[in-house]
């Protein structure tokens, strides 16, 4: 009975890691932090002096959002991929 719940356990587990990094967890993770920062967003864990500190803080958010992209080798990549290098550059 016990390896049963080992066995459930870790699958639970990988459910949840893929769920984590799949097209749609980082597209509302894209989209979310577009929204903090139209909207102005100044509840965050930094203490952000100027306007080039909070434009710095989103950059910081949409490069480790695209660090976590490069686990995709498909079409959908390319997508999300080039829309937050968009916003990087921008």
């Amino acid at each position: 009975m016990k390896i049963y719940f080992y066995y459930f356990f870790f699958l639970i587990l990988n459910f949840n890691f893929l769920y984590s990094n799949s097209f749609e967890a980082l597209n509302m993770e894209y989209n979310s932090i577009l929204q903090k920062y139209y909207s102005g967003d100044i509840y965050n864990k930094l203490v952000l002096k100027d306007r080039s500190d909070y434009i710095n803080f989103y950059i910081d958010k949409f490069k480790t959002l695209n660090k976590k992209l490069e686990s995709f080798k498909d079409t959908r990549k390319k997508y999300l991929t080039s829309i937050v290098n968009f916003q990087i550059a921008s």
